[in-house]
């Protein structure tokens, strides 16, 4: 049985995604992986845009694995309406 992202060409140290005033960085840290942000090396560090989340980035760990990284958007919950459940008897 294989076990998930279990490539010798993967690192087990991570990546920092760090919110940002617009958007986030991505850190490289001391990952070893081979990390591209649609199509670009990233080195050490990359600015990714609130406009650039919200259209989607690749990332490719590896020359292996792909990921999107989106921005979703949830509907905000009315806190006033929500109903409150009575407690079991």
């Amino acid at each position: 049985m294989r076990r998930p992202l279990a490539d010798p060409h993967l690192s087990r140290r991570p990546l920092g995604l760090v919110p940002a005033h617009d958007g986030l960085r991505l850190l490289r840290g001391d990952s070893t992986t081979a990390v591209r942000v649609d199509g670009e090396l990233l080195e050490q560090e990359h600015a990714v845009s609130a406009a650039v989340l919200e259209r989607g980035t690749v990332l490719l760990l590896g020359d292996r694995v792909a990921l999107l990284l989106h921005r979703l958007s949830f509907p905000q919950r009315n806190r006033g309406s929500a109903s409150k459940s009575a407690p079991p008897s």
